[in-house]
């Protein structure tokens, strides 16, 4: 009698499950050969071309005045339920030569693109191209990743960082997305971290007492009669308060040390808090440590 119940109980519960199912989410492959039908991965078919537009104009300084395309390397990242019935494909781009290699410097950024699509009695059906939104990062990269704005907000993080001559710094950007794709972004180079532990030679000395894991410093820079100077290493982590409906607070906790010339370290906290207000994240508490390099 149980599992006679147990059957009937079942042959209820699971065509009522059938009429609303979970919405499938779609694979970057899906996606990706509907923006572009020629892509394929490998090193020849990520070379794509876009529209040359006036953020791109200015992506590598060679780029020639009258030209209405430019080739670029596509990779595709990853896909965001915006929407019901709404996708998102995230992709990075570096710009490409004629030859369909990376042209880039240390200073070059990624490009970041997004595609909008639906589905349609055809299949996926793209609504919008955005190639690329926004240009960030170094040497043609950067790392993207969602994030929840809030429980009804979905969000996109972009970090970026490099070195040169001893400094490192690390920035991030994040964006909120809709229906509609990518929109403005909410906050733009905000820097995360900084440090120069490797730029002087007393750095590493001076800053120890605070940061006692700091490995021991380049005798080959030791050796280079570099003078004394400002001595810092500092990172924030970051978050993003729960919230319901509006996005929550995003707040970066810092901590590290730093040292003027010929002073003793420092230890460094801080919170810096932003609000979201007016569809944006404005200045809401604290301050940021992280020196400009």
């Amino acid at each position: 009698m149980l599992r006679m119940l147990a059957a009937a109980f079942l042959a209820v519960a699971v065509p009522a499950a059938a009429q609303a199912p979970e919405e499938d989410m779609p694979s970057k492959g899906d996606l990706i050969i509907v923006a572009f039908p020629t892509w394929s991965d490998d090193t020849a078919g990520r070379v794509q071309s876009i529209a040359l537009t006036r953020l791109t104009q200015r992506w590598t300084p060679d780029t020639p005045p009258k030209a209405k395309q430019r080739k670029v390397i596509v990779e595709p990242t990853l896909v965001l339920r915006a929407a019901p019935g709404r996708f998102v494909l995230l992709a990075t781009m570096q710009p490409a030569d004629d030859d369909g290699g990376a042209d880039w410097n240390h200073t070059t950024p990624a490009g970041l693109a997004a595609y909008t699509f639906t589905t349609s009695p055809a299949g996926w059906k793209l609504l919008k191209r955005q190639e690329p939104f926004d240009l960030k990062g170094f040497e043609g990269a950067a790392r993207v990743e969602p994030v929840r704005l809030s429980k009804a907000a979905q969000g996109l993080v972009a970090e970026y960082g490099s070195c040169w001559q001893g400094y490192c710094g690390r920035w991030i950007s994040v964006y909120e997305v809709g229906k509609d794709g990518v929109k403005p972004a909410g906050i733009a180079d905000l820097p995360l971290a900084a440090d120069n532990v490797y730029a002087h030679p007393d750095c590493v000395r001076r800053l120890r007492p605070e940061l006692p894991g700091l490995r021991p410093g380049d005798p080959v820079k030791d050796a280079a009669g570099v003078p004394p100077g400002e001595c810092f290493r500092i990172e924030g982590r970051w978050n993003i308060e729960e919230a319901e409906t509006t996005p929550g607070a995003f707040i970066v906790d810092f901590s590290g040390a730093q040292s003027a010339k010929d002073s003793p370290a420092q230890r460094i906290f801080g919170r810096l808090r932003y609000q979201w207000r007016g569809g944006r994240y404005e200045p809401g508490s604290g301050s940021n440590p992280v020196p400009k390099i």
